[in-house]
């Protein structure tokens, strides 16, 4: 990619096991520090900007 990224890695309950920050052009690996189902980049700072860190559980249809 060519912009900074965050990876939010989300479990089978929606909840952030953690948060990872990708740096552009980079070819680093970025893993979770446990089980789960999906992961949700979004630009560099979003998350913060929003008050979501790791334990914080998302809501929805496929958490329900």
């Amino acid at each position: 990619t060519l912009i900074p990224l965050s990876a939010a890695f989300i479990g089978d309950d929606g909840t952030i096991v953690n948060i990872a920050d990708m740096q552009p052009q980079t070819d680093e690996s970025h893993c979770s520090t446990g089980p789960v189902r999906f992961v949700l980049e979004m630009r560099q700072g979003w998350f913060d900007k929003r008050g979501i860190k790791p334990g914080s559980r998302l809501r929805g249809k496929p958490f329900q």
